[in-house]
């Protein structure tokens, strides 16, 4: 019985001398309770300014999108070339809604028979067969000296840089330009007269200089010029493709009527 008292002695203090041994660890710092911020219904004043700001911003922008939209209607609804051409486009669809199957189609007025002609000419390259339509009462006719067209654009402006060059060398005063559109495309003009004698001696001097040139009558007439195209014919182009031919001319408009 003593043994096991000395026995059970002996553990205690053998586990006694181990808990005092061994290293303790070191406890870990409690974390502070989490800080909600206050509604207090404060607001620094940098914040406020930097809602304003962001707030006045956002209102001119959408003032700016608005007047710059009611410039542009404004804009448009003043403007005389947009204006004429929507007063094209309407009378394309107003005459391709309701064409008649017999009824020629009337483009114009033109403000000159030069600028029909060329008109026609466009017309009739696209396969379509159109005629000039001449008021009754004639004018003094004028009169244009060319040279007559260069077979490239290239080649038109090669020809008009050497005219040009004998021109200043012998001392005349000729206008020179190239001709851009209709039958004369790439031709250099050497001017539009309203007496034919005034022609002659342009073509005189030009001939003087080793050029030949051509001499064309331009028919003037009072009242309107139209181009007419008859009712077979105006069947063979779609609307876009009217639009397309008026479209460098906005002051024309498209009428029809029975032929």
């Amino acid at each position: 019985m003593r043994y096991i008292v000395l026995s059970l002695l002996v553990i205690n203090l053998l586990y006694l001398g181990w808990t005092q041994a061994r290293p303790r660890q070191a406890a870990a710092p409690a974390s502070p309770p989490p800080q909600f911020p206050l509604n207090t219904g404060l607001v620094l004043l940098s914040e406020y300014q930097g809602d304003l700001g962001a707030e006045d911003s956002a209102s001119e922008t959408a003032g700016e999108v608005e007047r710059r939209a009611g410039a542009d209607a404004v804009a448009a609804a003043t403007d005389p070339a947009s204006q004429t051409q929507t007063e094209a486009e309407d009378s394309i669809a107003a005459v391709d809604s309701g064409r008649q199957p017999d009824a020629c189609l009337l483009f114009g007025p033109f403000p000159s028979t030069e600028e029909a002609e060329g008109f026609r000419a466009e017309v009739e390259d696209a396969g379509v067969v159109a005629s000039i339509s001449q008021p009754e009462t004639r004018l003094p006719s004028y009169y244009r000296v060319f040279i007559p067209p260069a077979p490239s654009p290239e080649a038109a402006a090669a020809v008009l840089n050497d005219i040009n060059a004998s021109i200043s060398a012998a001392g005349m005063n000729i206008d020179t330009y190239l001709e851009r559109q209709g039958s004369r495309r790439n031709a250099v003009s050497l001017g539009v007269f309203s007496q034919e004698a005034n022609a002659f001696n342009v073509q005189a001097a030009l001939e003087t200089l080793g050029y030949e040139t051509e001499k064309e009558e331009i028919p003037r007439f009072t009242g309107e010029i139209r181009v007419v195209v008859p009712p077979l014919e105006a069947s063979l182009l779609p609307l876009a493709q009217w639009h397309r031919l008026m479209a460098p001319r906005p002051y024309l408009t498209l009428t029809d009527t029975p032929c």
